[in-house]
């Protein structure tokens, strides 16, 4: 008699989708993907085509249609037959169109390192969706970089000029911690030298890094008052503050002194700032409106507060839109803050400033036209048109903050914590160097999430 076969368990799944918000974006199916929806996005690095694994070697090897920058379709052996095309110009195109006219073809996509590290990635997966894309990522140049020096790479921080102005890194600088930049070209680390000996730090280390993991690879070392000599175009640059020097810290909490490049900052006191800025409930990727004088060093103070929490690439990076009425004024704003490390702040001069300056924002084209997550008027709360338009704007959820120091000002409070809702808050602000006190009242409100509830 013959034993009886053994019995198997049904198969179970190892993965299971709970709840109700499953994103197939995120979960693409499993079944196999036709010539027409095959785009493999492939990291490469300086160590070209032999380095890649044999994944990406077999997708550059079956592509049809191959893009990239000329330095990466020039390392490319000669033995792939796939049509070579660099990107267009300008450097984002419509990458819908772009790639509509490769439909039913295999195509591979060359990006450098890791895609979704500063890279092409986030921009085609937004554009195509995961159900059309494949990423092959390689080690990303910070990864590269922090092998060479022996940086933990988790606790690194990391900031890039391919598309960010110098200035962007006075907030890393003030940290006093060590951290790496993503270089532009070979200007990138002189003018990261000349930053640092304008802000008296002579003595910073500066490592560049060039051509990382390829025959060529070099690494330079120096200070900002002695600065290596550009090598290559491609780069990595390591700043950190040298072992014995004092080290150079500038908070970033709110409340700090602009005075030597702003006199605004003058008009609002300092703890007043901090405690406004805390009202707003500032979370990164979020948007601020500022609306009326004093409204320039609010918006800085947003910024910085969550600079270097949004410029890891890991997080959204948070924006800000000052209106200002004065030309003088407008510049003034931009000016300081280029010099507090926030250039992206944007300024809009409205002469007159008045409700319509607001609507022409959020209903225009663009990335300014989302609804601010929270607004903080100014002056402005003397036109009720205005505080009318701005709520009108609020995203549903968000914060809408203003003060008052005088009689005028506070009944305006006190009628919109009557319209609105809200908090109001008073307090009394003074010195133990001055007899000069400042009494301020405070409205903080959340526009409801349901309308019928306004």
């Amino acid at each position: 008699m013959s034993a009886p076969e053994p019995t198997h368990p049904t198969a179970q799944p190892r993965f299971g989708v709970v709840g109700e918000n499953f994103n197939p974006e995120v979960a693409p199916s499993t079944q196999p993907k036709g010539p027409q929806d095959t785009i493999v996005l492939i990291g490469i690095g300086a160590g070209g085509f032999e380095e890649l694994g044999l994944k990406a070697q077999t997708a550059l090897r079956n592509a049809e249609v191959i893009l990239g920058s000329w330095r990466q379709l020039n390392i490319l052996p000669e033995s792939l037959h796939a049509e070579r095309h660099p990107w267009p110009a300008p450097q984002h195109p419509d990458l819908e169109s772009l790639f509509k006219g490769f439909n039913g073809r295999h195509v591979a996509v060359l990006a450098s390192g890791d895609p979704l590290f500063f890279g092409a990635g986030p921009a085609l997966v937004k554009a195509l969706g995961m159900q059309r894309l494949e990423i092959i990522p390689a080690p990303s140049s910070a990864s590269l970089a922090c092998a060479r020096l022996g940086w933990p790479l988790e606790r690194t921080l990391i900031a890039s000029l391919a598309t960010d102005p110098v200035e962007t890194l006075i907030p890393f600088i003030d940290s006093g911690a060590r951290f790496l930049v993503l270089g532009k070209d070979e200007f990138s680390a002189p003018a990261i030298a000349e930053l640092l000996n304008a802000r008296g730090q002579g003595t910073m280390r500066i490592t560049v890094l060039s051509d990382l993991g390829s025959s060529d690879e070099e690494i330079s070392i120096g200070t900002a008052a002695q600065p290596p000599a550009p090598v290559s175009a491609l780069n990595v640059i390591a700043i950190e503050p040298a072992p014995d020097a004092p080290k150079h810290k500038r908070s970033l909490v709110p409340g700090a002194d602009y005075g030597e490049v702003d006199k605004e900052a003058t008009l609002l006191d300092p703890d007043l700032r901090a405690m406004t800025i805390a009202a707003l409930k500032p979370i990164p990727g979020d948007t601020l409106w500022s609306v009326g004088e004093p409204t320039g060093t609010i918006a800085i103070e947003w910024l910085r507060v969550l600079g270097l929490s949004t410029s890891g690439g890991t997080r959204t990076r948070a924006r800000a839109i000052c209106f200002e009425a004065t030309a003088d004024r407008a510049a003034q704003i931009s000016r300081t803050a280029t010099a507090a490390g926030v250039p992206w702040l944007k300024v809009v001069h409205a002469t007159p400033l008045n409700a319509k300056a607001l609507k022409d924002i959020r209903y225009n084209t663009g990335p300014d036209a989302a609804s601010p997550d929270a607004i903080y008027l100014g002056k402005a709360i003397l036109n009720e048109l205005i505080t009318e338009t701005a709520w009108m704007v609020l995203k549903p959820g968000g914060t809408m903050v203003a003060s008052a120091v005088n009689k005028e000002e506070i009944a305006k409070l006190e009628e919109f914590h009557a319209h609105y809702g809200g908090v109001l808050k008073s307090f009394t602000m003074g010195s133990s160097h001055t007899a000069e006190t400042l009494s301020v009242t405070q409205w903080r409100a959340t526009k409801p999430l349901s309308p019928s509830s306004i």
